[in-house]
């Protein structure tokens, strides 16, 4: 239908963002989800630039990291493990190379994977990133902050399970 400059005016039945979300919504699984959004941070983040770049903005890693948590336990309840192990391990590698390895979000990052681990029955490789959180954390927000007493419960955790009650 032409305007009155004669050009050509079209008229969509819905937006186009509509249709294309439809169309996406059959095609998309959990799995290539998961994929899309670790991959596609990966090309965000070359060669341990990330600190440097000035494209990246803060907040919005932030967010991507936490749905990468999200679809990650979303995988684990669906028992997808080894999809939710790989899952949690890149964005333990996107915080270390975003932050830096001395991070408090780095260690956050290890207690998630640690978590995972110790729900896997991985009893050691659990205890190990466990102790590496609590290390990070207790350097750079003390041993008397929350953050590190949450991480310390977990890791008495894993005590427990493993009936190693007098470390826990």
């Amino acid at each position: 239908m032409p305007d009155a400059s004669g050009q050509k005016i079209l008229k969509f039945t819905r937006p186009f963002w509509q249709s294309a979300a439809v169309r996406l919504r059959s095609i998309v699984t959990p799995r290539l989800l998961c994929h899309l959004l670790v991959w596609g941070w990966l090309t965000l983040l070359p060669s341990g630039r990330a600190q440097s770049d000035p494209e990246l903005k803060r907040s919005q890693f932030d967010t991507n990291i936490s749905s990468i948590y999200k679809n990650s336990l979303t995988l684990f309840q669906m028992g997808r493990h080894t999809q939710a192990l790989a899952a949690v391990t890149q964005a333990l590698r996107l915080c270390e190379r975003y932050y830096g390895s001395n991070h408090s979000k780095t260690a956050v990052a290890l207690n998630n994977l640690g978590l995972l681990h110790q729900n896997l029955k991985h009893f050691g490789e659990a205890e190990s990133l466990l102790q590496r959180a609590i290390a990070i954390d207790e350097k750079s927000l003390g041993p008397s902050d929350r953050t590190t007493g949450k991480h310390l419960y977990n890791l008495a955790r894993v005590y427990y399970d493993t009936t190693n009650f007098a470390r826990a």
